[in-house]
């Protein structure tokens, strides 16, 4: 009985030693620092509300102090990295939450130091989204966001507590039709998840804004300069002296001002406001139509034996000065002058 009962004692008492204690369960929230280094942004694509970003993630923290060869860093590459990973050394999962897919992380690095401190560096590269406000398109500024939040850490066990981003290399140069304006603005906080459990719905997460401002040359030439053409070659009813050749040149020129718009709808995703360009295709409409009720108007006078020649040569500087002066006031909000 006394063999069966040491036995017993043996077998309970065996998993307390034997198996390895989670270092992240009872011990303070692991403070980690992050680096963020870009290379590049570019493709960005004002229809999807996308951008590409290929930069490096530099993650640090400190783990207990370990034996390394020759008392050096060991520094481990890509495919080498899992079974360490596997033997017990931890690396939290760090994800972008507002990318499109999966990035591409293909170089990895780990370095371990004998003091503790671990530092992983990833290569990443995706294609990243955020809200765009394009209320001033084509005059808009936006925001280049990156998001960084671990995958299974909560607060509780991981917290960040600095970021830094690097970003020279983009900070002098155009990306695609874009200005970078201002330094990154970076910050960390703490996002709630109500769907899991309380004491582990609480996520660190990094933000990283890169401010952009949209060079409006392109557009100001292929689009509101051939817009403005239109609406200019509508006032020509006012010099026109045949009611016919009037009405005939007025309503071609508003179902070209349709056709623009059905062209012009292509480089915008649906949107529940008016943009600048909008407002302009808004402006010609009104111009058109307004021209229209105005020749149809004077032509009824005519009929009437008064002809009101007044009218329509006060149009000539009214019509032309009015959508001038609202257009440039357009132009002039947008560009925040």
């Amino acid at each position: 009985m006394r063999i069966l009962w040491l036995c017993m004692v043996f077998f309970i008492s065996l998993p307390a030693w034997s198996l390895p204690q989670n270092s992240q369960s009872d011990a303070r929230p692991t403070s980690v620092e992050v680096s963020i280094f870009i290379n590049k942004i570019y493709s960005v694509n004002t229809l999807e509300q996308t951008y590409k970003v290929d930069g490096y993630m530099v993650a640090q923290w400190t783990d207990a102090p370990r034996k390394t060869p020759n008392n050096k860093p060991l520094i481990i590459e890509n495919n080498q990295i899992d079974p360490f990973i596997a033997k017990g050394q931890w690396v939290p999962a760090l994800e972008f939450i507002n990318v499109v897919g999966s990035p591409d992380t293909s170089n990895k690095r780990l370095v371990l130091y004998p003091d503790g401190r671990v530092i992983y560096n990833a290569r990443f590269l995706g294609t990243f989204s955020n809200d765009m406000d394009f209320r001033r398109f084509p005059f808009d500024r936006q925001q280049f966001v990156l998001e960084l939040e671990p995958f299974s850490y909560s607060n509780q066990h991981l917290r960040f507590s600095k970021v830094t981003v690097y970003n020279e290399n983009v900070g002098n140069q155009d990306i695609d039709e874009w200005w970078m304006t201002g330094t990154p603005v970076t910050r960390i906080s703490n996002v709630h998840y109500d769907h899991l459990d309380a004491g582990e719905n609480e996520y660190s997460r990094v933000t990283v804004q890169i401010d952009a401002r949209r060079n409006p040359s392109y557009y100001l030439w292929s689009f509101i300069l051939p817009l403005g053409l239109i609406i200019a070659a509508s006032w020509s009813v006012f010099w026109l002296e045949s009611f016919s050749e009037q009405l005939q040149t007025a309503f071609t020129l508003m179902l070209t001002v349709v056709a623009y718009a059905f062209y012009t709808s292509n480089i915008l995703p649906r949107l529940p406001y008016t943009t600048i360009i909008d407002q302009m295709i808004i402006t010609g409409y009104g111009s058109i139509f307004a021209s229209i009720l105005l020749i149809i108007f004077a032509y009824h006078h005519q009929m009437e034996g008064t002809p009101d020649r007044v009218l329509i040569r006060r149009c000539r500087v009214i019509f032309p000065v009015a959508v001038v002066l609202f257009c440039g006031l357009l132009i002039v909000r947008g560009m925040g002058l």
